[in-house]
């Protein structure tokens, strides 16, 4: 990327990683175009809870943020505790004293992290095209997820009255190489199984999960229930710059 042209710095994809680098570059004032080829961000998803772990590095994550200038205006929620159930069925309870990981949600709605990153993107000036297709050897930055997927998940988001969970399962037999979770929190709740083998039977190992995490915590599901897949990456590639573009999150194998 050449400070010196007048051409704005193009941008495949509007996801986390995308956006995230539009507002590092206009904050440096830089003229960006994102082209994203949804009809709006976030659109794979169904509101339902993801984290940004915050445990690997020493600095903490809304440290990080303000160091990238993303303000933490969407759901950002610190988690400080969290259940986790081996495959005979214990349930051991854990606590950190500094958040090792803070809750967002994903999603085209009000207050998710997807629509918090595409609000800021838009006040610095940032331009991003809807429904527009650029390839990705046209563009300068490639954040467009994950081409060949190590796992898949398959969830369920729902409103509920039932008392705040974070819960997490490991069973081999139930959610192959993966686990399930049920996260509630603030009203909202995402239960999910993921996968990382045997992909055409994801339907088939949900309703397992879902069945094995209501024996042990019983909830009920019935509310603005929402239903979606999400692919995952856990590989790092070699390079994250191919043919003069940067690839930037999932799509660079992060």
């Amino acid at each position: 990327m050449n400070p010196s042209t007048d051409r704005p710095v193009r941008i495949a994809g509007a996801g986390p990683s995308g956006l995230a680098a539009a507002i590092t570059l206009a904050r440096a004032g830089r003229r960006v175009a994102v082209h994203e080829a949804r009809r709006d961000v976030g659109a794979r998803f169904i509101g339902d809870f993801q984290v940004i772990e915050n445990h690997s590095g020493p600095e903490p994550v809304p440290d990080l943020l303000a160091r990238m200038g993303i303000e933490p205006d969407f759901y950002f929620r610190p988690a400080t505790w969290a259940a986790f159930h081996d495959a005979g069925g214990r349930r051991t309870l854990v606590r950190s004293r500094e958040p090792y990981a803070y809750f967002v949600r994903r999603g085209p709605l009000d207050g998710s992290l997807d629509r918090g990153l595409l609000g800021q993107a838009q006040r610095l000036g940032v331009e991003v095209r809807f429904r527009s297709r650029l390839d990705p050897g046209e563009a300068d930055i490639v954040a467009t997820g994950p081409a060949t997927p190590d796992g898949l998940a398959k969830e369920i988001t729902f409103e509920t009255d039932e008392p705040e969970a974070i819960e997490v399962f490991f069973d081999h037999g139930r959610s192959p190489g993966g686990y399930s979770y049920l996260f509630i929190l603030d009203g909202v709740a995402t239960f999910g199984c993921a996968i990382v083998a045997d992909f055409r039977n994801i339907d088939a190992y949900f309703e397992r999960c879902l069945a094995a995490a209501q024996r042990a915590r019983p909830f009920d599901a019935g509310r603005s229930l929402r239903t979606g897949y999400s692919y995952m990456n856990f590989h790092i590639k070699d390079t994250a710059t191919l043919a003069g573009s940067r690839y930037v999150g999932e799509a660079g194998g992060f």
